[in-house]
Parts: C-alpha cells; sequence; structure tokens
C-alpha cells in the first residue's frame, strides 16, 4: 500500500505510514471480532465433554509413559 503513494518529503511518508499502520491494526481487530462472535455462536453444550475425554487420553498417555519407565528421572 505504501508503494502506491506519491509523497514526496520524509513527513509524507511517514505519515502515510502510520495511516497504513494504524488501517491494518484496526483490521486485526475487526477480524479477531468476527472469530469472537463465531466463537460465541457456537453450541458449548458439547465443550465440557471434550475436555474431559483430551484430560482422559493426556492422563491414559501419561501413564503408558510412568508404567514404562519412559520418563527420565529428575537431575539430583
Amino acid at each position: 500500500m505504501l508503494r502506491k503513494r506519491d509523497s514526496t518529503t520524509l513527513v509524507d511518508i511517514q505519515n502515510d505510514a502510520i495511516k497504513v499502520e494504524v488501517n491494518m491494526i484496526s483490521a486485526k481487530k475487526s477480524k479477531m471480532g468476527k472469530a469472537k462472535l463465531k466463537e460465541e455462536g457456537k453450541p458449548s453444550s458439547s465443550a465440557p465433554e471434550d475436555k474431559i475425554d483430551s484430560m482422559m487420553k493426556t492422563m491414559e498417555k501419561l501413564m503408558d509413559r510412568l508404567a514404562f519407565g519412559n520418563i527420565s528421572s529428575p537431575p539430583v
């Protein structure tokens, strides 16, 4: 976007750069806001079950690692 601007002085170039940066930041915030709205719109009834399933799988993996001795002992 800065390439398309025909600024003649350093001050003009700096002002253009600031305008572009402000626009980029506001666009990013807008996209983040839309993503949050989509996320809030999803039904959350299955979320606790998914978390529990994930925690159970993690615990099973840790127990397997403990059972097979794949976890190194902490340094003394």
